[in-house]
């Protein structure tokens, strides 16, 4: 095997189209998989084939035919237009370089696809403007967790006081009862039943227990979503570690509430019974969300006008070794004609300025790059749309009980 051999198969499996070009008979002599995907031709057509026929122009000068720069040298990320073989174009960056072999020269044409260079630009984009996002939720989740612990802690305190304002004021009142009718206690009875009338004592003695409970239940719910701000916003570290599925779906539900309550009737049927599984949490949290969101809209598209609420249900379940989880809604649904471009970077169905067409390929590239599972669009049984995610359970996690227990613990904190 010759250098340029040598080079060429060390370089055929990366993720650039790479041609191999006899400067002399211009004649292209090898195609790696990546080159034949992207001009829409087995590699047994090109091969063999004159370099003339693959339709390269440079958009800076599209005068000078890229056969030109031949006799030149090489070429630096030339942003040139490839004519694909089914007559569709793709914007490329082209590349040049010469290859020195034991007996001959050769060049090697290499194109990256500049649609997927900048996908991956920008998704890179996106993920650090989400980790800048989730640095601030943190930072505010903190600032608001301190307020709220000792507001908790005067509400705790003044409800215990009410409680002992009430039973002095029944022992007064009990006293009032057994007092002689003299002239002098009779005026201070006189003024007492003004005060009760004046300030709806029976009203107050009703309610005030009521809005201490309301009050404690409130301040709760804020401490709970601080709570789930900070899963939210932690990124997690390099490796796997154990997630319970269902108390991350019950988060979600909990953090998005202000999405969906007024569009929509949430119902959750988990899987209690769902092991802990290895995966990167704060990965998933944001999938979930998503997904959640997404339904929220959907709902809303179709019910908003009407008045009337409309349907979402989060599930999971164990399957084999794999976990199951899908949020179902009776929105729309997709159409059949746009259900291959769901999952397509920057594709969205939503108006200008409400959608960015990121997040279903963010969510797919997490489920199935970062977790080997899968994501997938199916039609529910209402019209709507169901997004399934399936993750396998494997890895380092506790056994089957540990879910369920796992869950009847948040079940009781809350």
């Amino acid at each position: 095997m010759n250098i340029a051999e040598g080079l060429f198969n060390i370089v055929k499996e990366l993720g650039a189209a790479i041609m191999l070009v006899d400067p002399e008979s211009m004649l292209i002599l090898d195609v790696n998989d990546t080159a034949a995907d992207l001009l829409g031709e087995p590699a047994s057509q090109l091969v063999g084939r004159p370099r003339r026929t693959v339709d390269l122009v440079l958009e800076e000068a599209p005068e000078q035919q890229t056969t030109g720069l031949y006799s030149r040298g090489e070429a630096r990320d030339v942003p040139a237009l490839l004519c694909r073989a089914d007559g569709s174009t793709v914007p490329v960056s082209w590349h040049l370089l010469r290859i020195a072999g034991e007996d001959r020269r050769y060049c090697a044409e290499v194109l990256f696809d500049s649609t997927v260079r900048k996908g991956m630009q920008r998704r890179r984009a996106v993920a650090h403007r989400l980790e800048s996002i989730g640095s601030l939720a943190a930072g505010v989740a903190h600032e608001i967790n301190t307020p709220v612990q000792y507001v908790g802690d005067s509400v705790r305190f003044l409800e215990e006081a009410g409680d002992g304002f009430l039973k002095v004021l029944h022992l007064y009142r009990a006293l009032d009862k057994a007092a002689p009718a003299t002239a002098e206690v009779e005026a201070v009875r006189a003024r007492i039943a003004e005060t009760v009338e004046d300030v709806d004592l029976d009203f107050l003695e009703k309610e005030t227990p009521k809005a201490f409970v309301r009050s404690t239940e409130g301040l709760k719910r804020i401490a709970d979503i601080v709570s789930v701000m900070k899963k939210f916003s932690h990124p997690g570290g390099a490796d796997k570690q154990p997630f319970n599925v269902n108390r991350a779906l019950e988060d979600t539900a909990m953090l998005a509430r202000n999405e969906w309550k007024y569009a929509a009737e949430l119902e959750m049927d988990l899987d209690a019974a769902l092991p802990l599984l290895p995966a990167h949490g704060g990965d998933l949290n944001q999938v979930f969300l998503n997904l959640l969101v997404n339904a929220a809209h959907a709902v809303a598209e179709k019910h908003g006008e009407s008045g009337r609420k409309g349907k979402i249900t989060i599930s999971s379940r164990l399957r084999g070794d794999m976990a199951e989880i899908s949020f179902r809604d009776n929105g729309p649904g997709v159409p059949e004609i746009l259900r291959d471009k769901i999952f397509d970077p920057f594709f969205t169905t939503k108006e200008v300025g409400k959608g960015t067409g990121q997040g279903l390929a963010l969510a797919l590239n997490i489920i199935v790059e970062k977790h080997g599972g899968a994501l997938t669009l199916e039609s529910a049984p209402d019209g709507g749309a169901a997004f399934v995610v399936t993750l396998p359970l494997t890895g380092e996690t506790a056994g089957a009980g540990a879910g369920a227990a796992d869950m009847q613990q948040t079940r009781n904190e809350t």
